[in-house]
């Protein structure tokens, strides 16, 4: 994670790098500067995680940089830092949606708890668009824009109910259409059967379940989605996307393991001073 802080006191910057070097359980990167326009500069080369700036500093405001920083890294997170507690000030962060607004002298065991939630929130989120990435090449995305409200209503209710009885019967007690009708729907507005759509509805789901929530076991999954058997599920899932549940999970952890690995190369040590 990439940290950068923002204090025209140098020792207000050389403590705050202390503590960050202390927490050598995480891969940090972290770079100090004295100014708002040195942050601004150095922004291109080292785009940050996390911004730590003082809220007043001559020739720069702390807010201002606040608006600078969403408008060209809108995804850093950012805390402000005053020797003060202003209600002005704390209402106009929040209102720019900084996270979170600390007070000097920072307290080292406080700063460092936010950090490693930090850390591991930021962790999370790559995670989340690693399975992205993942599921998308498995399952591209579809154009349904076309699909008339009559459909996309019974699309929501299978999606919402797939660990449900989902099945033609239950679509015509829930909506009052035949079997017949519901059937045409979906073979003319999706080019897929009904038992398709339901089927390929339940390996997207499984395939979220599985890299999500790894502490649930594949049995487990099958059982949820409603798969009679864990046997049934695994065939099911290796016609549609070429794999086992076992070895797509074993990818998704092998991927982990190599970026964790890659980050904990290029930033073990890197605290710098500028």
């Amino acid at each position: 994670m990439r940290i950068l802080i923002i204090d025209d006191e140098q020792l207000v910057c050389d403590g705050m790098t202390a503590i960050l070097k202390d927490l050598r359980e995480l891969p940090l990167e972290v770079r100090a500067v004295n100014s708002v326009a040195q942050g601004k500069r150095i922004l291109r080369d080292f785009p940050p995680d996390l911004v730590v700036s003082d809220v007043e500093m001559p020739g720069g405001n702390g807010l201002e940089l606040v608006e600078y920083l969403k408008e060209r890294c809108p995804q850093v997170k950012i805390w402000m830092l005053s020797g003060h507690d202003d209600f002005q000030y704390v209402h106009t962060a929040f209102r720019l949606h900084v996270e979170d607004y600390l007070l000097k002298p920072v307290d080292t065991v406080n700063f460092q708890e936010m950090v490693r939630k930090t850390y591991w929130q930021l962790e999370q989120e790559k995670g989340r668009e690693e399975i992205q990435a993942l599921y998308e090449a498995y399952f591209p995305p579809e154009d349904l824009g076309g699909c008339s409200p009559r459909l996309r209503e019974l699309m929501e209710y299978i999606q919402a109910n797939i660990s449900r009885d989902v099945s033609l019967k239950k679509l015509t007690d829930v909506f009052g259409y035949s079997e017949s009708l519901l059937c045409n729907l979906f073979r003319q507005e999706t080019g897929r059967t009904f038992m398709e759509y339901v089927t390929r509805v339940r390996l997207r789901q499984a395939f979220w379940a599985l890299l999500s929530d790894r502490r649930r076991s594949v049995h487990q999954v099958a059982l949820d989605l409603g798969y009679s058997s864990e046997r049934q599920f695994f065939r099911m899932f290796k016609n549609a996307t070429g794999i086992t549940p076992t070895q797509l999970r074993r990818q998704y952890t092998e991927q982990q393991e190599d970026r964790q690995d890659t980050e904990n190369h290029e930033t073990t040590g890197k605290v710098e001073r500028l």
